[in-house]
């Protein structure tokens, strides 16, 4: 991977299926947040762009990063 992306940074991946990412984004899990928020997709972006547009809403919400935390808004749920 490093090699076909020409990547000179470190490397996370996870590998959760839906329901278990749903679940950890919704729970405010740092690393979650982190990859929605600071990370590059390189497959999935479908899946990656309907997170990164949640996230950004639940930022007007009141959702903000205070490394290495997260400060999360009273409800992490966009109703």
């Amino acid at each position: 991977i490093y090699e076909h992306y020409k990547l000179s940074l470190g490397l996370d991946a996870f590998c959760y299926r839906a329901n278990e990412f749903n679940k950890m984004f919704h729970e405010g899990v740092v690393s979650i947040l982190d990859s929605i928020d600071h990370g590059i997709c390189i497959f999935g972006y479908d899946f990656y762009k309907d997170y990164k547009e949640k996230l950004e809403k639940l930022k007007e919400k009141g959702l903000k990063r205070d490394p290495p935390v997260w400060i999360l808004p009273e409800s992490m749920f966009l109703d």
